[in-house]
């Protein structure tokens, strides 16, 4: 959903003609790059190791945040149609009682005919 994407980690590799190879993407960035850090801070290393566990940290707390927010919704949603549905067929069986025959019967298979529509879908968007 909403998932960040690091630039660190992207490394081409180049043959020695110049000629683009390959690429890998991690969230660590290239040894090759660490070293030219290194060179000019000595803790260089350590100190973009526990940046870049930080980063992968608050992604997942990210991700388990939008994919706990994602289930309530859907519980919401389920009990909020549960609701609907049993209102409209108790007030069908009301409009019944009080005489109301048809529109009573039509408020029953108007909430049938939702229910049994929604379940042959499945669920899909």
């Amino acid at each position: 959903m909403g998932r960040r994407n690091s630039e660190v980690g992207k490394t081409l590799a180049m043959a020695g003609n110049g000629e683009r190879v390959g690429m890998v993407v991690s969230p660590y960035p290239a040894p090759e790059l660490v070293r030219q850090y290194t060179e000019i801070q000595p803790d260089a290393a350590d100190r973009i190791l526990k940046i870049v566990e930080k980063e992968q940290e608050a992604d997942h707390a990210l991700t388990k945040r939008e994919e706990t927010h994602e289930f309530v919704l859907k519980a919401m949603g389920i009990v909020a149609a549960t609701i609907l549905c049993l209102a409209a067929l108790g007030g069908g069986v009301f409009l019944i009682v009080r005489g109301a025959v048809a529109s009573g019967w039509a408020s029953i298979v108007g909430a049938l005919v939702v229910v049994i529509t929604t379940i042959a879908a499945g669920g899909k968007k």
